[in-house]
């Protein structure tokens, strides 16, 4: 909200996706890939519409900022001779500003899995978001070793916490 007063030719965009992973009507059957291509995809088509070199700062959010790697690692392998112009949001990023986004993975996904199956015994569950998101997924390994190269020329600040986050009394971190 205060952004367009500090920047007040910033264009800003907000992108959601669905990644549900319980729900009593349906949940997303996604994955981080098809986000990304997505994403990539939907930016790409925008930026078309107006100034398609226009730089970028991209803040990205927890599974944001993965969707957001492996979308700018797609960007980066489009041939240049393509009609998608993917390549074009590659080379207008100048910079990504992460913000709690788990690179190599998250504590507190084995609990939430399990929470996943309790709640599948009334309600559709869905928890391939959740696999990828383990300590040490082969799946987020992937996607930073291809990310490494892409991102070189990328200016990226990283936002984290540094202490533990209480979720239940007993239980001081995840």
């Amino acid at each position: 909200d205060l952004l367009p007063n500090e920047i007040p030719n910033a264009r800003i965009i907000s992108y959601g996706y669905d990644a549900d992973t319980h729900s009593f009507s349906r949940t997303s059957t996604q994955t981080i890939f098809r986000h990304a291509e997505a994403f990539a995809e939907d930016l790409s088509r925008l930026r078309r519409k107006g100034d398609p070199k226009r730089p970028i700062i991209f803040l990205a959010h927890s599974l944001g900022g993965i969707i957001l790697k492996k979308a700018l690692v797609l960007c980066h392998s489009d041939d240049f001779e393509t009609d998608g112009n993917l390549r074009d949001v590659y080379a207008s990023t100048f910079a990504i500003l992460f913000f709690g986004t788990p690179h190599s993975g998250a504590n507190g996904v084995q609990l939430a899995e399990w929470m996943g199956r309790v709640l599948s015994m009334c309600m559709s569950t869905n928890d391939r978001m959740l696999k990828a998101l383990n300590r040490d997924s082969s799946e987020l390994e992937n996607i930073q070793r291809l990310y490494l190269p892409a991102g070189r020329r990328i200016n990226t600040i990283f936002f984290y916490e540094e202490y533990p986050t209480p979720i239940v009394r007993g239980l001081e971190e995840l």
